[in-house]
């Protein structure tokens, strides 16, 4: 009795072991868990804090700022946050055990974990690094950061595709669909940043390339590129490619020559002289004739340097150059976006003037149609509401049939925020920019997309300060507040007949009247703008006086802009303030006269706004 058999000592110990093993694996399990969370809650703790500072000092404020003002007890060094230079949006970092970071900023409720390559918004690329290495820098070798892919035409069905290096890269591997077909593998391991691939004229190419290492694949780099199927536009093989007529054009070697050192040599002493081409236009993107031509190079007759667009729609050749003397190399770009889809016939013609050893003559060089992104847009301008901006741009110059999308950056400084975009078939060429903030300065900027990329940014537009003393709560969802009333108090209340939110405000009048009015801004330049939405009469029979008074600081009495009476459903009135340039305005909406205290007449007003343009 009481002794131990050796089987059950084995099995004590097998099963101790299986039970050491479940809590260490627990433990290990538990562990970095805990601390990922305890970073999250730094980064949290640090939200608290900056929305204290928000408030409290009307700005965002960086880690030494934040815990000198109290709001924040202190920050481990491995937690930091950064603001832009004027302190209206921050990024807050913060380091786990496990070495991976987190992020935070102002417009992000949750925690997420920072890639090498993520853009937080709000800082800089170097602002950020600097973030990343004052908490200890990223740990290990993660998988590499995306490729950044560019395209070339290469031949006339030959696409060239190149990228730079990326840190911690050991290969690439390259995939690439032809028009809408489907993802096919060039490489799978390839050293090299660049390659090529063949494909057919008018064919429209995508590549897209991953970098790889031991930690895994980037995400895709992607580029796309259409070939038109234009060959030979340098000469530099003489005229292949190209069919001649009249005086055959040749190739001859020239200093005038823009690209390599050939130009196609035209000229004419009766019959005239032609080379023309045939190249597919795609159907999506924006395709751009480009050439260089002189006329008269070596003769006193100069005769008719002419070039032809004509497509397969039934029209007839159009010319979109037509000159005489041009005694030096010029540059001209043609927009074929018109013709998407079509095959186009492009004709360089010479014809007239000259003798047989004095004909007229042209050079033409470095033939180029090129299919890819749209140009920017251009003329950006806006005018500002309460927190809005309506932005408006003149599509592009070239390209603009292709444009299926606009994205507007919104930038205070030299920080973008947020972009809104608009798409359509083509897109409207102006946007409305909500969530600013009133008596801050902000200038737009206006990018162009079609299915082949986006255009850089536009040029911004000038600087526009948002509403600095524009109406407030003119859609009154915070009730009367901005308004001062009188009378038989205007009330906010909530009416279907509401065009901006759900509110209205309500005046009614049973013998004193009811007012409601506020006192804003006209600027000293520009053209102000009041409009407001009203109806009378929505529940009552007794419809009195409704009226609206606009008067300056100009010593002038008030001015009635509208006195009406029975208007039994919402309009909108639009009122031009631009004579008051420069001179405090009140605003002033009234409802006077007529009914009893069980029905007194009535009006309802929503959506006042003040606007400069």
């Amino acid at each position: 009795m009481g002794a131990f058999d050796l089987p059950s000592i084995i099995t004590a110990v097998v099963v101790v072991a299986i039970l050491t093993a479940g809590v260490l694996a627990a433990i290990f399990g538990v562990i970095p868990f805990a601390q990922d969370n305890g970073a999250k809650q730094d980064l949290s703790a640090v939200r608290t804090a900056e929305g204290v500072a928000r408030t409290k000092d009307n700005r965002f404020l960086g880690s030494g700022p934040i815990v000198a003002a109290g709001y924040l007890p202190s920050l481990p060094h491995t937690a930091s946050v950064e603001t832009d230079s004027s302190g209206h949006c921050y990024v807050a970092l913060a380091k786990s055990g496990t070495g991976t970071i987190f992020y935070g900023t102002d417009a992000q409720t949750d925690p997420q974990v920072l890639e090498r390559d993520k853009d937080t918004g709000c800082l800089s690329a170097d602002a950020l690094k600097a973030l990343v290495d004052g908490v200890g820098g990223f740990s290990g070798i993660q998988a590499p950061a995306a490729p950044v892919v560019s395209s070339a035409v290469e031949m006339a069905t030959r696409a060239k595709f190149t990228w730079p290096a990326v840190a911690d890269a050991e290969t690439y591997k390259v995939e690439y669909m032809v028009n809408t077909g489907s993802w096919a593998s060039k490489t799978t391991a390839q050293k090299e940043t660049t390659v090529n691939i063949d494909v057919n004229k008018g064919d429209t190419l995508y590549v897209r390339v991953a970098a790889t290492n031991a930690s895994g694949d980037s995400p895709y780099g992607t580029s796309v590129i259409a070939l038109s199927g234009l060959e030979n536009g340098s000469f530099e093989s003489g005229m292949t490619g190209w069919t001649t007529s009249g005086n055959a054009p040749s190739s001859m070697s020239s200093t005038s020559a823009t690209d390599g050192k050939q130009v196609a040599y035209l000229y004419s002493n009766a019959g005239g002289s032609t080379m023309s081409q045939t190249v597919s236009v795609p159907a999506q993107g924006t395709t751009l004739l480009s050439f260089s031509y002189q006329t008269s190079p070596s003769s006193s007759y100069p005769g008719t340097f002419q070039v032809q667009v004509q497509g397969t729609d039934g029209n007839s050749a159009k010319a979109v150059l037509s000159t005489s003397t041009v005694t030096a190399m010029r540059t001209m770009t043609v927009d074929l976006t018109p013709y998407l889809g079509q095959n186009v016939k492009l004709s360089f013609i010479q014809t007239g003037g000259g003798y047989a050893s004095w004909p007229s003559q042209a050079y033409v060089d470095n033939v180029k149609v090129t299919t890819g992104a749209p140009d920017a847009p251009v003329s950006v301008a806006a005018w500002t509401n309460d927190s809005t901006a309506t932005v408006q741009w003149t599509p592009p110059t070239l390209g603009s049939a292709g444009v299926t999308a606009y994205t507007i950056t919104p930038y205070q400084g030299a920080t973008a925020l947020a972009s809104v975009t608009v798409t359509g078939n083509p897109p409207a060429a102006t946007a409305v920019i909500t969530g600013l903030t009133n008596g801050t300065v902000y200038t737009f900027t206006v990018r162009s997309t079609n299915p082949l990329g986006s255009s850089p940014e536009s040029a911004p537009s000038p600087a526009y300060t948002v509403n600095p003393n524009g109406v407030a709560n003119g859609s009154f969802e915070s009730g009367m507040t901005g308004w001062t009333t009188s009378g038989n108090a205007p009330s906010s209340m909530s009416s279907s007949s509401a065009t901006d939110g759900k509110q209205v405000a309500y005046l009614y009048s049973n013998a004193g009247g009811s007012t409601m009015s506020q006192t804003v801004s006209v600027p000293a330049q520009g053209t102000t703008l009041l409009s407001f939405s009203y109806q009378t009469s929505p529940s009552s029979s007794y419809p009195g006086t409704f009226q609206v008074q606009v008067q300056g600081t100009d010593g002038n009495s008030a001015k009635a802009v509208l006195s009406t009476s029975t208007v039994t459903a919402m309009r909108t009135m639009t009122v031009d303030l631009t004579p008051y340039l420069g001179q405090n305005v009140k605003l002033s909406f009234i409802q006077t006269g007529g009914g009893y205290a069980s029905w007194p007449s009535q009006a309802y007003v929503d959506n006042v706004k003040v606007t400069t343009k």
